[in-house]
């Protein structure tokens, strides 16, 4: 009985673990178009409001913006290669404790 709950419990960190996967995949995607045709999308935005009226901060902002996105699409991407390991250990981790298998009847 423990052993089958221990299958279960690989099945749902199996379903946790790709469901992080696809998220984190397109957050990748969105990011990385954004970066590529140089626009910024509404929650990047940083917003300052200066007092100065002889000073422009928009292209100080729009950079900060930008590197706000590149830091954000390289962590995604590191979390998304280790998610994606920890997926590939757990898809190995119920071909192994597979119930069928014991029983000579599953070839895994």
């Amino acid at each position: 009985m423990a052993e089958q709950r221990s299958f279960q419990e690989l099945n749902r960190s199996l379903l946790k673990s790709i469901n992080k996967v696809s998220r984190f995949s397109h957050h990748i995607v969105f990011i990385s178009t954004y970066l590529k045709f140089k626009c910024i999308p509404k929650g990047f935005k940083l917003r300052f409001h200066s007092y100065l009226k002889e000073c422009s901060y928009s292209s100080i902002i729009g950079k900060c913006s930008h590197k706000l996105m590149e830091k954000t699409l390289n962590y995604y991407r590191r979390n998304h290669k280790e998610q994606k390991q920890k997926m590939i250990n757990l898809i190995k981790d119920i071909c192994n404790h597979h119930p069928l298998k014991k029983h000579g009847i599953a070839k895994i």
